[in-house]
């Protein structure tokens, strides 16, 4: 009995001296364990501030790219108004410059008919005064042709 008492005894300090090792242990892993939740917590915590100002420079951009946009879209929607006043105003004056452009292509036309007809009839006169002349040349070699020609030899 006094083997197992001892023995009891014995293993009882060990138990003691286990449960003292695991309560250390157990004291430090702890110890570590809230460091490493603490640094964990403030690493989480900085990526949650720098996300946080991320999302804030995000939206603070969107914004203003969103106003940029507005304002360039209310511009693009002026200039097609005008754009289209424009171009009823075009259709309409080029409606006029082609029948006006007809117009004038026409007069040419006939100015340029009258200028070759002018031409024509100026050339025609020409021809025909060189040919009256010829004729009247001929008329006036002949004249005194004949007449000198019958006088020789009638006399």
């Amino acid at each position: 009995m006094m083997n197992i008492s001892e023995m009891s005894k014995k293993n009882q300090q060990e138990l003691k001296r286990q449960v003292e090792q695991s309560r250390v242990f157990y004291k430090n892993l702890l110890q570590r364990n809230l460091h490493e939740e603490e640094r964990l917590r403030e690493r989480k915590q900085a990526i949650q501030d720098q996300l946080l100002g991320w999302i804030g420079k995000y939206d603070e951009d969107i914004g203003d790219r969103s106003k940029e946009l507005m304002r360039l879209e209310a511009i693009i929607r002026e200039e097609r108004g005008r754009l289209d006043l424009l171009k009823r105003r075009f259709m309409s004056q080029e409606v006029e410059y082609i029948r006006l452009m007809a117009q004038k292509e026409a007069e040419e036309k006939r100015i340029q008919e009258e200028k070759l007809l002018l031409f024509m009839m100026n050339h025609a006169a020409v021809n025909i005064q060189r040919w009256w002349r010829r004729v009247l040349a001929r008329k006036k070699s002949k004249k005194g042709r004949k007449g000198k020609g019958k006088g020789k030899r009638k006399k």
